[in-house]
């Protein structure tokens, strides 16, 4: 037990300590290779989770400051197939992504983890499904340049439609469990934003559309959600030829959680 608490301990500050020992701060880049080989061989794998947590919790704040070799073991860790069976390994890992796009660019991320961040939507564990749809968002809102807030995005639409839209779109019908239906729905409500194509957002629009004629209520009224924030984005065409009908074929669903968000999202028209 005390040997979990020391290294418990450690885990943390050595992985901090990766980022006060970077080469832009000053020090030499075997100082910081040293503590990663320790890192990498020692606290990944530790047979105590609550370790391994520690470790990958303080890693992603310091992603940005390893070196291509190192930034690249990280992206490893995250597109390991299979990942963990530890759903809080799993969402861990989930976090480290925006920070490991910014540092390998989107090439990198293209080729080896966007398609573990896709499957994630569908994980068997609800936070982990939570947290995919929360790093989507991250992800949407990434500078291209971390100095330029208000500059163009690492994923424009394009990408992110191709890469993340596609991929989900195409394996919908295929989710028997209607929890996974309703990740995949948050998804396209967080693909929606205004800088987006048109022809992006009639996808968006057409196939939420779609996911409100769910035979489970939770999805219906999940998807309707999504269209009022949709809806914001969306030309006159799409508003009167696909979401104003919609709305007005569900004044009257059977569920009052249903109808509640079908009047919402009317009124916002």
């Amino acid at each position: 037990r005390v040997e979990f608490k020391v290294r418990l301990a450690a885990a943390g500050a050595l992985a901090r300590l990766l980022g006060a020992l970077a080469p832009v701060n000053g020090a030499p880049q075997t100082a910081q290779d040293t503590i990663f080989r320790t890192v990498d061989a020692r606290l990944f794998s530790d047979e105590h989770v609550e370790v391994a947590l520690a470790t990958l919790g303080a890693l992603a704040d310091v992603v940005p400051h390893l070196n291509e070799e190192a930034a690249a073991r990280v992206a490893a860790l995250c597109a390991a197939n299979p990942v963990s069976d530890n759903w809080r390994v799993r969402r861990a890992l989930l976090n480290a992504l925006p920070a490991l796009a910014q540092a390998r660019g989107k090439k990198a991320f293209e080729e080896q983890l966007v398609t573990g961040l896709v499957e994630r939507f569908r994980d068997r564990t609800a936070e982990v499904r939570k947290s995919a749809v929360s790093i989507l968002a991250r992800l949407r809102d990434l500078p291209e340049n971390e100095e330029d807030e208000d500059g163009p995005r690492l994923f424009d639409g394009d990408w992110l439609m191709s890469n993340v839209g596609s991929k989900l779109k195409s394996g919908y019908g295929d989710l028997e469990k209607y929890l996974h239906r309703v990740t995949v729905v948050q998804a396209f409500e967080q693909l929606s934003h205004d800088q987006l194509a048109p022809e992006h957002v009639e996808v968006i629009v057409e196939f939420l559309c779609e996911a409100a004629r769910d035979p489970v209520a939770n999805v219906r009224f999940t998807a309707v959600k999504a269209l009022e924030t949709c809806s914001k984005h969306a030309g006159d065409e799409a508003v009167s030829t696909h979401i104003r009908p919609l709305l007005d074929s569900l004044k009257e669903d059977g569920d009052d959680d249903v109808r509640a968000h079908v009047a919402s999202a009317a009124a916002a028209l």
